[in-house]
């Protein structure tokens, strides 16, 4: 499985679970990056392979009471979900660290950047949201079945059907749900947020007036590793998921690392009605993630 670009002129390449994400085909072989990553900071092996059976352990354990709860609606079966969110992020060695509060009282709109598949089980375990993915990954062996059974919504990667899936969005927010954008439609190194993509934010034109929709920007900064070290650009494929990096293999490097430290900045939760339109929306959100991730990799270097 490797990245992929959001966007109708762009190949069908898999994207992993059930994260929009996207390949910035201007960078050089981001393959290449995570190798030499892994040659200068070897990852153990041993850590590795007990850390991916764990891993593999936990979800047969306690998927089946998972599906066994299913019925009795999400408000019962996403705090169980969320412990192994948590256990997930343990075996991965992500240690976070949380400035401000997620908007709980309501439904809202997180808008986050993205860097790794490991934003996936971070926000699961800070949140109570469920993810937006494109359609195909609805279909994919394992991967599709636990996005569809974490509740996740899929969209189709097709221009001419943008109003009906910002509709479809809209639906599960009026019905007092929170979704995860990731609005720059693509995964980075976590060194810089990308500009925010306004057709993302559509759902703004479709909630009627008396339904006002809470947007509430996240920025996700991985900045050291356990030991306090703080990650270097050299670091940063090591926990980045981008470009043609395949899954599996850096999986596997992650899961034999020491582990990384992340600050999760939940900004101020705001109405989306305040701005004119969903671009100025987009703006808005890109400069308050923009400039929490400039401010944690600051605390670091300095």
């Amino acid at each position: 499985m490797r990245g992929a670009r959001y966007g109708p002129d762009q190949p069908e390449i898999p994207a992993p679970f059930s994260v929009v994400i996207a390949f910035d085909m201007s960078r050089e072989s981001a393959t290449a990056e995570h190798q030499q990553a892994v040659l200068e900071r070897p990852p153990s092996r041993g850590r590795s392979a007990a850390n991916l059976f764990l891993l593999l352990f936990s979800l047969g354990v306690m998927l089946p009471p998972y599906l066994l709860i299913y019925p009795l609606g999400r408000g019962i079966r996403r705090p169980y979900a969320a412990v192994w969110y948590r256990i997930a992020c343990r075996l991965a060695g992500v240690r976070y660290r949380v400035e401000g509060e997620p908007t709980r009282d309501m439904s809202v709109l997180l808008v986050a950047n993205h860097v790794s598949y490991l934003d996936i089980p971070l926000l699961g375990a800070l949140t109570n949201a469920s993810f937006i993915s494109k359609s195909e990954v609805s279909s994919w062996p394992l991967f599709g079945f636990l996005a569809k059974i974490a509740d996740t919504l899929f969209i189709e990667r097709i221009p001419t059907r943008a109003k009906l899936q910002s509709r479809r969005i809209a639906e599960r927010l009026d019905g007092g749900e929170s979704m995860i954008l990731f609005a720059e439609g693509t995964s980075s190194p976590g060194d810089t947020v990308l500009p925010f993509k306004s057709a993302l934010f559509g759902v703004v034109d479709i909630l009627p007036e008396q339904l006002p929709l809470t947007v509430q920007p996240v920025t996700l900064a991985y900045t050291r590793f356990f030991n306090g070290e703080p990650l270097l650009e050299s670091d940063r494929a090591l926990y980045g998921w981008y470009g043609d990096m395949e899954l599996l293999p850096h999986l596997r490097a992650v899961m034999g690392l020491q582990g990384v430290e992340v600050v999760v900045t939940f900004h101020s939760a705001l109405p989306a009605q305040t701005f004119e339109n969903r671009k100025l929306l987009a703006m808005h959100c890109h400069q308050q993630v923009a400039r929490g991730l400039e401010h944690s990799l600051a605390l670091v270097a300095s």
